[in-house]
């Protein structure tokens, strides 16, 4: 399965050219342990292929793709959990990080779907007691496509919102 994998890999990385492919989060700011849904979209000019998605070293916070969702109607994705042992980005990203394949092998006379709309959509990332940078990566699992950070509030805003509360609901 692993020699496989890395087989798609370098096929993939044939068809490599710069990235129009976009992150997007359900939330820019989450407390320490509260989860973010994260997408990716395409605006069709990004080729099929292979890509990477990770949080930058460093960083705390936990990824899963136990409930992703592949929007992108290719007939040949997949997306699942990586960890150095399948392909070293210990310079790059924590592990485990997610794979996602987004490719197209259409019947004869037909084109490949682009990648346009959103591809990829429920990511979870689980986050940590600090900000948490992604990072999408193309398939070469060196050029970067795109990354976004989720940041926690401090520990006084926190505080101040829940004296709020507990203002508010005394006065009623």
């Amino acid at each position: 399965m692993k020699k496989l994998l890395v087989l798609a890999l370098v096929l993939s990385m044939a068809t490599m050219a710069n990235a129009a492919l976009t992150l997007g989060t359900s939330a820019t700011q989450a407390a320490p342990g509260s989860d973010v849904a994260i997408s990716i979209s395409g605006d069709g000019s990004e080729p099929l292929g292979i890509f990477f998605l990770g949080i930058a070293l460093g960083n705390p916070g936990a990824l899963s793709v136990d409930n992703a969702v592949i929007s992108y109607g290719g007939s040949d994705t997949s997306i699942m959990m990586f960890t150095y042992d399948d392909l070293d980005m210990s310079g790059q990203v924590n592990s485990p990080f997610v794979f996602v394949s987004l490719n197209d092998v259409p019947p004869p006379g037909t084109n490949q779907k682009p990648l346009t709309g959103t591809l990829v959509s429920s990511i979870k990332l689980t986050m940590g007691t600090g900000p948490a940078t992604l990072i999408l990566y193309q398939g070469d699992a060196t050029t970067e496509l795109g990354r976004v950070t989720v940041t926690t509030p401090e520990p006084v805003t926190v505080g101040l919102l829940g004296l709020g509360t507990l203002f508010l609901r005394r006065r009623k």
